[in-house]
Parts: structure tokens; sequence; C-alpha cells
């Protein structure tokens, strides 16, 4: 008698040790590559490293990186538009050439090599993966001439077909709506939509989780767009926006949400 109720307490135990999380179609991107939150991110945002790592975990579909212009028109992976911030190098990012970038080093524990677009693309991988363009340096004050942005894009040729680029203005539109490569667009709120639906090139939308709602976000799909939730930093908030079923969500803890799908 006393195994059967040993054997019954052990199969409630693991019961409700079982997530809850209802099945969902949304798919999770390490926010920077292997998410913000460090201490169990193990790699600075944006290198090469933490995209691996990402790519390495069950139920992450892709990444999201930010990419930065450098002096010649090579795309970097790179958030921060003051190189002082983040690595040992000095100086504004749009000013500085390649050669130097090569040899600097992210100030991290891995002290990790700054990475080129052209690297990511040649890992060949099918995750997806969506790119943030940063077009203004606030290290110099100076929004970037949207013509060498043409030019980088131009340079790398083709992107494959898993490469999205978002942007957040509708002024540099005109200079990529002509490229392969689909685009997604930064909302600010959902009545900015009805602006921009129905622009060629646009495949789908990104917002903050917490300025849409689920209905909206159903709205936004039946037009036939994606929609991308970011600043999601908790569990907790990460149950509540799978909860409104959109395409894809931003995820700074990517280890812990992973194991929630």
């Amino acid at each position: 008698m006393i195994y059967r109720w040993l054997y019954i307490l052990i199969v409630v135990a693991l019961c409700s040790c079982k997530k809850h999380t209802a099945e969902t179609d949304t798919k999770l991107l390490g926010h920077a590559g292997n998410g913000m939150t460090q201490w169990n991110g193990m790699f600075t945002a944006n290198s090469l490293e933490g995209i691996k790592y990402a790519f390495d975990l069950d139920n992450c579909s892709g990444v999201e990186v930010d990419i930065r212009l450098s002096k010649d028109t090579t795309f970097w992976l790179m958030h921060d538009s003051d190189l002082d911030n983040v690595t040992n190098g000095t100086g504004c990012f749009y000013e500085t050439a390649d050669e130097y970038l090569e040899k600097i080093r992210y100030q991290g524990v891995h002290q990790e090599k700054l990475v080129t677009l052209k690297q990511l693309i040649d890992l060949h991988t099918s995750k997806e993966i969506v790119l943030d363009l940063k077009h203004y340096d606030q290290c110099a004050s100076i929004q970037m001439d949207f013509n060498f942005i043409k030019r980088g894009v131009e340079k790398l040729g083709n992107l494959p077909s898993n490469f999205r680029i978002k942007i957040n203005t509708s002024s540099i539109y005109p200079y990529l709506k002509d490229f392969s490569v689909p685009l997604i667009y930064e909302l600010t709120s959902f009545t900015q939509f009805t602006e921009f639906s129905g622009l060629s090139g646009i495949s789908g939308f990104m917002i903050e989780s917490d300025k849409i709602s689920g209905e909206e976000i159903s709205q936004i799909k039946n037009k036939g767009y994606k929609v991308y939730l970011y600043e999601v930093r908790a569990i907790s908030r990460l149950k509540k926006e799978l909860k409104k079923q959109p395409d894809y969500i931003l995820v700074d803890d990517l280890l812990n949400s992973v194991m929630e799908l």
C-alpha cells in the first residue's frame, strides 16, 4: 500500500511540473542574437558566438540582430553607434574604417570579435534572421545618408530568402523597396498600421508587446502580414504575449523562453 501511495505522489509531482503553455504557432527569435539577459545569455549581444549559441537551441527559430554601416559602407553587427560603450575601440561607428573594426573586440567576458553581416550570411543557416537597420548615428548626432545604405545592400548582392530587414521610417523605404529582401516596418502604435498597409515589399510589422492587443494582431495577420513583438524580457510576459498569437516574439531571456514551448 505504501508503494502505491508513493507512486501516486510521484505522478502528481511530475504532472504539476509540466508546463501549461497553450499550443501556439508563434516562433521565438533571440533578441540581438542570444538574448539580452546576459547571466544566461552567455555571449555578447550581436556576437557570432551568441548567434551560433541561439541557433543550437531547440525551439529557437532564429535571431534578430542590429546592423550598422562602417565608413567603407560595409554592414557590421552592432547596436551602439559609439564604439567606446561596448568594445575596446574608440570613436563613432559610422566614421570608422573596416580595417580598424577588424582589430577590436567586445568588452565582455569572451572578448568576441566584431562580425560583419557577410560572415553571418556565410553561416548558410536556414534559421530566420531579422536585421534591425540602424540609420541614425547618436555618437555624431547625424542621420546616415540613405544612399550609403543602399550601396551597402548592393555590395551584399541578393540576401538569402530567410533574411528580413527591419526599418522604422518611411523615408528609407524608397532606397530599399527594389531589393528582393522583404521589409518589416516598426510601428509605434496600431493606428499607424493603416498608413503602411499595401506598400509593396512590406512583409510584416513589428511593435512593442504592450502597445497592441490580440485582436489588433489578428487584424494585421488577416491582411496577410506577419506580426513581430518585442520588449518581452520576462517569462511571465512571454506567457502573456503567446496568448495574443503573434507570428514572432523577440525574447531577451532566450534560454528559459525556448523551454516554454
